[in-house]
């Protein structure tokens, strides 16, 4: 049986007020030197996982924020969109790309997914469609689920629909 008390204190714990420098500060103390730097460590885990890593008090949605405002203020927020896809992916589609009995309505909600989950101007919304459009288009085989942002049909989409020499990457 679940205690309710306990609830209420992992609820305390994960939106307090000041929940984004306070988590921070406990992922940092996994020893990384940054967001980034964190993800790094486990690379295709879905948001939802990564809090076990550190206590379980930080949630997907602020995990995606605090990576956000980090590649903001760093000029990557290309990379971030990576990492969100992959992780995305990983979750929606465990299977593969086209696997389990409702691939389709699994693959839909993985772009609903991506799209949404970014952080920022309307114009990275626009970028990350066009990376999905690419994907569709690239026709990734039954099994496939990218393991990491270095997966060629990953960096592929990317080229195809958000080049690095894109604005929608660069912070102004």
């Amino acid at each position: 049986m679940i205690d309710p008390k306990h609830v209420d204190e992992q609820i305390k714990q994960t939106w307090c007020d000041n929940w984004q420098e306070i988590h921070r500060k406990r992922i940092l103390a996994t020893g990384v030197s940054s967001i980034a730097d964190f993800l790094r460590k486990y690379p295709a885990e879905p948001y939802h996982k990564l809090g076990r890593h550190v206590g379980g008090v930080v949630a997907a949605v602020q995990f995606q924020k605090l990576q956000f405002d980090e590649a903001m203020a760093n000029g990557t927020v290309r990379e971030a969109c990576k990492e969100l896809l992959v992780r995305t992916l990983n979750d929606d589609l465990k299977r593969g790309w086209q696997r389990g009995g409702h691939w389709q309505s699994n693959r839909a909600g993985a772009c609903a997914h991506f799209v949404s989950s970014i952080w920022g101007p309307d114009e990275y919304l626009a970028s990350a469609q066009h990376v999905w459009n690419a994907l569709l288009q690239l026709n990734p085989p039954p099994e496939w689920v990218p393991r990491s942002i270095d997966d060629p049909l990953i960096e592929k989409a990317f080229e195809v629909g958000w080049p690095e020499t894109s604005e929608a990457g660069k912070v102004r």
